[in-house]
């Protein structure tokens, strides 16, 4: 199996992927992940994303461009963090919830499963 991807997007561009070891997720050139972090099956984390310290992501996730999640925080299954989120340390989001684009997240906030967040609540889905 190939530790890496090239996916053509609507644009053009080709953004190539490596497969992260703790996970089998993918990892986008330009993007930082600590060693420790597990990034989940068929989970993409995009160029300029910035994932910390023991930092799990679920399976089936999307990390957006700059986003950046602090450490220890569990992000669930089906997740979408926006580009330039910022999401602190220690927050747990549940499966299928999502973070819109350049949304802070607080320190130690919990994020109910298939959410939508908006500063400081969750709307359902």
């Amino acid at each position: 199996m190939s530790t890496t991807i090239e996916i053509e997007r609507e644009d053009g561009r080709v953004v190539r992927y490596r497969r992260h070891a703790h996970g089998r997720g993918y990892i986008g050139v330009g993007a930082v992940v600590d060693e420790t972090a597990t990034i989940g099956a068929r989970s993409y984390v995009e160029a300029g994303a910035v994932i910390g310290r023991a930092v799990e992501v679920g399976d089936d996730s999307w990390v957006e461009e700059d986003a950046v999640i602090e450490p220890l925080t569990i992000v669930g299954a089906r997740v979408r963090i926006g580009q330039g989120a910022h999401v602190g340390n220690r927050v747990i989001i549940g499966s299928g919830a999502q973070i819109p684009a350049g949304a802070y997240v607080p320190n130690g906030t919990r994020i109910p499963a298939d959410t939508h967040y908006r500063e400081g609540r969750a709307f359902a889905a």
